[in-house]
């Protein structure tokens, strides 16, 4: 699943990018989502590895 929010985040922003502006804020948000995703899947799979 993350593989496909991946692929579809950035094709979505390099098909919308208004020209002649940065990308920069974008790929900004963009990696802090998924830092956010990765910090909760770890989370989640530590608590499950754990209950086991």
């Amino acid at each position: 699943m993350t593989s496909l929010f991946v692929s579809g985040g950035l094709g979505y922003l390099i098909a919308h990018h208004p020209p002649g502006r940065s990308i920069r804020p974008y790929l900004t948000k963009l990696l802090t989502i998924l830092k956010q995703q990765t910090d909760h899947e770890l989370s989640l799979s530590l608590i499950t590895s754990q209950s086991l």
